[in-house]
């Protein structure tokens, strides 16, 4: 069945093709949400092309990574070590032991000895 829904504001109803002839239309509705065949989703939604909504995604994922990381932080740790290591130390120290010790012994003491 084609689109229809009454539009609140002014008690019109509105479909697909009115959409897409009156600029108005498009202004008011593409963007509000509405409930049609047991579906609440955005007008833009059902009438995409009234709306003049792309449906194709913004950008596909690439095959290769990027050569400049993201300057923000990722959200879960990596499963695998840094190919890159940091110089400097963790913001976030692990709680563990290392499972391989250092090359070379501290240079500072121990802060907290066992």
């Amino acid at each position: 069945k084609d689109f229809t829904a009454v539009y609140e504001v002014n008690q019109k109803i509105m479909t697909c093709s009115k959409i897409s002839k009156h600029a108005f239309w498009r202004t008011a509705v593409c963007n509000i949400e509405v409930t049609f065949n047991s579906e609440t989703k955005k007008v833009f939604n059902f009438c995409p092309e009234a709306c003049r909504y792309d449906c194709a995604p913004t950008s596909l994922p690439t095959k290769m990574p990027s050569i400049i990381p993201s300057s923000l932080p990722s959200k879960d740790p990596s499963k695998l070590p840094s190919m890159l290591p940091s110089k400097l130390p963790s913001t976030n120290p692990s709680m563990l032991p290392s499972i391989l010790p250092s090359k070379e012994p501290s240079k500072l003491p121990s802060m907290n000895p066992s």
